[in-house]
């Protein structure tokens, strides 16, 4: 099939996304699939590297649903940036028109709502699917210990404090070396796990993630932060909101919220989003 495809460039603090409203296109899995591969990387027809697919659609019970898909195809996970860019989305060209304050849509099998924010865009999430602190696995015969967290894309942090002994500098080329041992470590099963590594500044903590099916390390990552945050809290007693400076030094605020016997109620990302552009590509699919 041969069309003009309509694709919109967005930046969620610095994590990239190519999105399509497939409202207009009604694309199957299988072809948004292929599709991922072709409009995240430079190519013939696409001059836009992306971190990931947005794919927004109708919704029989909510506002809308989005479909993530990494660029080497594979899709089921959560992605908090992307739902932010979502959201942002939905405001401006699904639901411009629309007194609505706050827009309600399902990612990953969960729903999420949000709403415009002072600093962006505010993404509203269940609380973490699981949490375990000081997991320990073994790298080279040493013994690294992280917090393993589960917010619908898992995710293994660390403190770069503890990666002195492999020689890890605190830089993307360091990392995008270091990283996929820990990313395909047996402890994570088949599936593998995003890898984030932090250091913390006084109130602020600098955040490099190695995001799976992305296989480097990207501009920023949502999920990553909220975990680290997670982490943080656990570890370092962190005041809240959380203030996360991604590669892209645009910062996330991540803040969870509590119902009357102190168990997380909601996680709460925050930060910027905007639509860096909008191509019209010729493809054949």
């Amino acid at each position: 099939m041969d069309l003009n495809l309509e694709v919109f460039r967005m930046s969620g603090a610095g994590n990239l996304f190519s999105v399509i409203d497939n409202r207009k296109y009604n694309f199957s899995d299988t072809q948004l699939a292929k599709l991922s591969k072709i409009l995240c990387i430079y190519n013939d027809v696409n001059n836009f590297n992306a971190e990931g697919l947005l794919v927004m659609n109708d919704s029989n019970k909510l506002d809308f649903d989005v479909k993530f898909f990494n660029p080497d195809g594979s899709s089921g996970m959560m992605c908090g940036n992307g739902g932010r860019c979502a959201l942002d989305f939905a405001f401006s060209k699904m639901f411009e028109f629309s007194p609505k304050s706050e827009l309600f849509f399902t990612m990953a099998n969960s729903q999420y709502y949000g709403s415009a924010h002072e600093q962006g865009i505010k993404l509203v999430l269940p609380p973490p699917i699981g949490v375990v602190p000081n997991m320990k696995i073994i790298l080279n015969d040493m013994e690294i210990s992280g917090t393993y967290v589960d917010v619908g894309s898992d995710h293994f942090v660390i403190n770069h404090d503890d990666l002195v002994q492999f020689g890890v500098g605190f830089d993307k080329m360091s990392i995008n070396s270091f990283a996929p041992s820990v990313r395909y470590h047996d402890k994570f099963g088949k599936k593998g796990v995003n890898v984030n590594i932090y250091k913390r500044n006084g109130d602020a903590i600098s955040l490099i993630t190695y995001e799976r099916g992305v296989e480097f390390v990207t501009g920023a990552c949502g999920t990553g932060a909220i975990s680290t945050a997670m982490h943080c809290i656990i570890a370092h007693s962190q005041k809240m909101p959380v203030m996360i400076y991604p590669p892209s030094g645009i910062p996330l605020f991540v803040e969870f919220t509590k119902d009357a016997n102190d168990n997380i109620e909601n996680s709460i990302l925050i930060g910027h989003s905007e639509i860096v552009r909008r191509d019209i590509l010729k493809l054949s699919i």
